[in-house]
């Protein structure tokens, strides 16, 4: 006869791995202060893209990154390409885990900006400047985001001439990067917008940061005529802060800690309050002997009471009855 397995014996732990296509494939990210991240903002002369770059390190500050504000340069002043040199130096340390620069300027020609060169200013191709970050100038930056913010303020001047029959140009501003894991994020801006995107990015940062990447914080961002054009050849994500839950894990994970939190809010109420009985209760116990009426309870009264009333009884049976005669003379018998 066959044996027949019990259903024991088929038991097995069951474990549910998460899925690989959840775990976002992102940069590396050690240091929290953003000091593995080469950073730097390059500004013209004005008082407005001063504030402008200083909002950017601002928001970053706010996040946990140290304090860069050592790290703008003047396009007006400084000559740009010993700045270059200087931030690709820095960038080939073998500790440099990304690189990020942001312009905030003005210009007259679309995809270009102005800069400093042997003590004369001229234009440049924003293109030109990603391209000196690339592996033939940074090997040390090689499969690692390089990453350029440019809030360009246009500068219209009125033009007389028709425009009606002009044939369209191609400007290099929409030329993709020539290598991969670059990422450019260019805006276009007036005297009233010039600076707000910094201002809602830095928005973004504070509080998704943790959650989302960069390309996303910068998506979200509304569409009221300052929404920059993002373009990326980025393999893998980049997010400002490291962590280990991203996304949807992310939200889980911080409902789970405020959970955490509330329960111990609770555990320590309860714990408070079970002291406070123990404190009474050991009042009540030092200081019983004062809700004592005459020093004795009931019981040890009506106790008192039945021991004084069998005393009477015993000595009353035991007590001889006297009469007297007419002499007035007590005359003692035994009674029956």
């Amino acid at each position: 006869m066959a044996r027949r397995c019990s259903h024991r014996e088929f038991e097995e732990r069951i474990e549910v791995k998460p899925s690989v296509e959840l775990i976002p494939d992102e940069f590396e990210h050690h240091t929290e202060d953003g000091s593995d991240i080469v950073i730097h903002a390059f500004i013209d002369d004005t008082e407005d893209d001063l504030k402008n770059a200083q909002q950017f390190f601002d928001s970053l500050k706010s996040i946990g990154y140290s304090d860069l504000n050592r790290h703008i340069h003047n396009l007006e002043r400084n000559d740009f390409l010993t700045v270059i040199k200087y931030i690709q130096d820095e960038a080939n340390n073998s500790n440099t885990n990304g690189l990020m620069l942001f312009f905030s300027c003005s210009t007259k020609l679309d995809g270009k900006i102005y800069i400093r060169f042997k003590e004369k200013d001229m234009p440049v191709d924003i293109q030109q400047i990603w391209t000196q970050f690339t592996c033939n100038y940074c090997k040390g930056l090689r499969n690692k985001p390089k990453i350029f913010i440019f809030e360009i303020r246009m500068i219209h001047e009125v033009a007389f001439e028709s425009t009606q029959f002009r044939a369209p140009t191609y400007s290099l501003t929409y030329d993709t990067p020539p290598e991969a894991d670059i990422l450019v994020i260019y805006n276009k801006t007036t005297d009233e917008t010039h600076g707000k995107l910094m201002n809602k990015l830095g928005k973004h940062m504070r509080k998704y940061g943790q959650r989302e990447d960069i390309i996303t914080l910068v998506s979200c961002i509304p569409s009221n005529n300052f929404r920059p054009m993002i373009i990326s050849t980025l393999t893998k994500k980049f997010y400002f802060t490291p962590s280990e839950y991203r996304g949807h894990h992310y939200n889980l994970y911080e409902i789970e800690k405020e959970l955490t939190y509330i329960l111990q809010q609770m555990k320590v109420s309860v714990d408070s309050a079970q002291e406070k009985v123990k404190e009474k209760k050991k009042i009540k116990k030092r200081f019983s002997f004062l809700f004592r009426p005459n020093g004795n309870s009931n019981d040890e009264q009506e106790k008192e009471s039945e021991e004084r009333h069998s005393r009477e009884t015993e000595t009353r049976g035991l007590t001889l009855p006297a009469t007297h005669d007419s002499n007035d003379n007590f005359r003692f018998t035994y009674s029956g």
